[in-house]
């Protein structure tokens, strides 16, 4: 139907640490950014690839602030 909207489901990814990380999605979709960093990304898990601390997955919530 004309004129409907179709909303979203994001979140904010707050990273405080120094150096770069790279993250992967479900979908196995693989990013990387230097932190420290603000980023809005989609709804759902990500992982931290080549992190050996645990844990090294996180979920993104619609709407809300994930600090890492």
């Amino acid at each position: 139907m004309q004129g409907e909207q179709t909303r979203l489901k994001m979140g904010v990814l707050q990273w405080s640490g120094y150096g770069s990380i790279v993250l992967e999605d479900a979908s196995h979709q693989i990013v990387s950014y230097g932190a420290p960093f603000k980023r809005v990304l989609p709804a759902g898990t990500y992982t931290i690839v080549g992190r050996k601390q645990k844990p090294n997955t996180f979920v993104i919530t619609d709407g809300k602030l994930t600090e890492l």
